[in-house]
């Protein structure tokens, strides 16, 4: 029996943005980040990552840990309570199964759930429409096209320039203005 037990929403790859990357703003110790790149792996490209190398990374960790035997893919948690006399969590699954555990930790996040707006019409369009949540795994080639971006946040304001460079054109639609400031982060070089 697995002391952890991981089920990830939804099929495995899900909520994936191939066209951005993050920022890790862990403050790693220089000696500490050396035994990283050496003991985890040395192609990881420390702060700045895009989000296929991140992917590349948690399969390599994955994968040298033995992990994947521990998490059910194509799973969902329909139902959680917390058995007071016992101390222990009841769990469900929309596959029927029934689990026990002293400890649950959902972590879900604020955005988990993808908001897909109401736009009247949607289902009359013809053309090809996309969210950055429910990105195509092989991604999209924007090349010649005419493309709109309705929004401006997290996800958008990093997928907006990738797009530019290759749309032929570009409009953007934006409600609220918000405040982004540049990344000003470069990769790292093997003396650093």
């Amino acid at each position: 029996m697995a002391k952890v037990r991981l089920a990830p929403q939804g099929e495995e790859g899900d909520g994936r943005l191939p066209l951005t990357s993050a920022t890790l703003s862990a403050q790693i110790p220089p000696k500490s980040m050396k035994n990283f790149k050496r003991g985890v792996w040395r192609g990881f490209h420390y702060p700045l990552s895009s989000q296929a190398e991140i992917l590349r990374y948690l399969e390599h960790v994955a994968a040298r840990h033995d992990l994947k035997r521990d998490i059910c893919f194509n799973i969902r948690v329909t139902g959680a309570q917390f058995d007071e006399a016992n101390g222990r969590w009841n769990i469900r699954t929309d596959a029927g199964d029934a689990v026990t555990a002293r400890f649950l930790i959902t972590a879900v996040g604020t955005l988990s759930d993808t908001n897909l707006p109401p736009f009247a019409g949607l289902e009359r369009f013809r053309g090809k429409w996309y969210h950055t949540s429910r990105f195509p795994r092989g991604g999209v080639d924007f090349t010649a096209k005419r493309v709109a971006v309705v929004g401006t946040g997290a996800s958008a304001v990093q997928a907006i320039p990738e797009i530019a460079q290759q749309a032929k054109q570009l409009t953007v639609f934006q409600r609220t203005p918000n405040y982004c400031l540049p990344a000003r982060t470069a990769r790292s070089t093997r003396s650093e």
